[in-house]
């Protein structure tokens, strides 16, 4: 028996019976405990002290629950704290710990083309989730001078600088004046991807209309997502006559993107040329769906590409952000994009295909590929590149394909055929809930990790390559777009062997044009590389 004063006392036991009966009794010795204790320690794991620009750091924090035996799990989070000259990709942000337990997570840091040479240190912070608690480490980043003749990624390869994808001249018809108003805009590339005599708008219209009813695409149905109606159609301001006002549409430019690694000189191609935009609601909010027009670049030789690749570097070179880097970029990719009429290449095509990655419309996220096939004057929806359908996944169907083509698909010259052994294989739309691809009779694990990379629903998705559904995410105006850890930097581990593989693409595009412009004599450097890098052929369809 105790005693807190005699008229306190009956309110005291009463407060503790409602915490015993409530909270639990390990939560009143909590009261008196500090449960969301831990502490954790960084080691690198690089095998170099200095990085060239773009190139990855990677380090592991060893992190333990040091609160008492008797408290609960521990969730210890990664906090981001946006930087412009660094990226940081921790993976996993997010472990559940029991007291006394430890856990390593893995950490890329890249730099950019923002991040200046020498010494940095970059602070990385642990918090524990429903505690007070916060930790932070510093990081290191040396970084060696630049090339003279250095790859900027940023001004070259991969575009969503503000001063480009919110130009109000180019992304909008506000000047109508300017010989370049609306070249980067939604409206200006429907306009010329609409085959002669063909009214753009209508176009347009009947492309969103796809989505209204069932496509049968390769043999597979491909539901309706009649939300397109009220979520795209309703909204769009229409002209006098009904027609939508494609000065009005409302999709936003995410990102410009140089795809000059995917070239080949047997397709008469230097690679691609993609804008990426992302929905908007009225009120310009962004939704979780993202568009991205693909564009084939003509080239029937070698020098074709070498001076392609010459004028992309070029802009490097110019002041940045600025209108002369602006009107230049404008002048390359509206030579690309627009109507095409070239003697040598009579049948080309500069459109290769649309791609949408949403879950704005329906749940879960869908991916959905069209393209304007032979003489047709309208868009139609067509089976997925190098992705089956998930129906095959976890089959012995599937690993028999994968065990048949084990070899090419290991060497990187494999293609994901509609039809494979008399059954319809190549899938009508993704859907993407993060699967596992994966047999068990699959032979080689190697094989099996870049079949499924190469799909279109394992390049987005945690579980393959880190990323959560989108390799560019929608934005709102002002804000240049977060970009994934596949692009950016990031170490994941393979969902079969949890082996761990540090992904940079961007940085591998780089090097890429890099030999290009800066190595390239005649025969000296690769112009066929379609197949070599076919795994990463997905990436930002957004």
């Amino acid at each position: 028996m105790f005693i807190i004063g005699n008229w306190l006392a009956p309110f005291f036991l009463f407060g503790l019976f409602f915490l015993s009966e409530w909270v639990g009794a390990a939560e009143i010795d909590d009261l008196s405990t500090d449960c969301s204790a831990f502490d954790f320690s960084i080691s690198k794991i690089s095998d170099v002290g200095q990085f060239k620009m773009h190139e990855t750091a990677v380090y592991f924090a060893e992190i333990t629950n040091t609160s008492s035996s008797d408290c609960k799990d521990n969730q210890i989070l990664y906090v981001r704290k946006p930087t412009s000259d660094f990226s940081v990709f921790v993976e996993p942000n997010l472990i559940t710990l029991k007291p006394g337990a430890s856990a390593k997570v893995h950490i890329a840091l890249t730099s950019n083309a923002k991040t200046l040479e020498g010494l940095h240190t970059v602070d990385l912070t642990f918090r524990e989730r429903n505690g007070n608690q916060i930790i932070v480490r510093p990081l290191s980043y040396e970084l060696l001078p630049r090339h003279s003749c250095e790859v900027l990624p940023d001004r070259e390869l991969f575009i969503h600088d503000i001063s480009v994808v919110d130009d109000t001249i180019r992304t909008t018809y506000e000047h109508p004046g300017h010989p370049q108003s609306g070249v980067w805009s939604f409206g200006y590339l429907m306009s010329q991807a609409a085959p002669e005599g063909v009214d753009p708008s209508e176009f347009t219209e009947q492309f969103f209309n796809l989505w209204m009813s069932d496509q049968k695409v390769n043999g597979f149905t491909v539901p309706s997502r009649s939300e397109i109606d009220w979520q795209v159609l309703a909204l769009w301001p229409r002209l006098e006559d009904g027609r939508l006002n494609l000065e009005k549409s409302p999709f936003r430019l995410l990102a410009i993107v140089n795809r000059m690694d995917l070239r080949s000189l047997k397709r008469s191609s230097a690679g691609e040329l993609r804008f990426v935009f992302g929905l908007m609601q009225f009120d310009g909010e962004p939704l979780p769906f993202n568009l991205i027009f693909e564009y084939q670049v003509p080239a029937y030789n070698k020098i074709k590409v070498k001076k392609l690749a010459d004028r992309w570097h070029t802009l490097a070179a110019l002041s940045f952000p600025s209108e002369e880097y602006n009107q230049s970029l404008a002048r390359l990719t509206k030579q690309i994009v627009s109507k095409y009429n070239d003697p040598v290449l009579p049948k080309f095509k500069p459109l290769l295909t649309i791609r949408t990655n949403e879950a704005s419309l329906k749940s879960p996220w869908e991916l959905r590929q069209f393209r304007i096939p032979g003489t047709a004057t309208a868009l139609k929806q067509v089976a997925v590149e190098n992705t089956p359908d998930l129906s095959w996944n976890n089959s012995s169907f599937l690993g028999d394909f994968i065990n048949f083509y084990e070899p090419k698909i290991l060497s990187g010259h494999y293609r994901v055929p509609r039809v494979f052994s008399g059954m319809a294989f190549r899938a009508g739309a993704a859907l993407n809930s993060f699967p596992v691809w994966s047999a068990e009779n699959i032979q080689s694990s190697n094989a099996r990790a870049i079949l499924a990379r190469g799909t279109c629903n394992g390049c987005h998705a945690a579980t393959e390559t880190g990323t959560n559904f989108l390799h560019v995410r929608n934005r709102n105006k002002g804000l240049a777009s977060d970009i994934s850890g596949f692009l950016l930097g990031v170490m994941h581990a393979d969902p079969i062997t949890h082996e761990n593989f540090l992904y940079n693409d961007l940085l591998r595009r780089k090097m890429d044009l890099q030999n290009l412009v800066c190595n390239c004599k005649d025969a000296e450097c690769s112009f066929e590389l379609e197949a070599q890098y076919k795994d990463h052929s997905q990436n930002e369809t957004d």
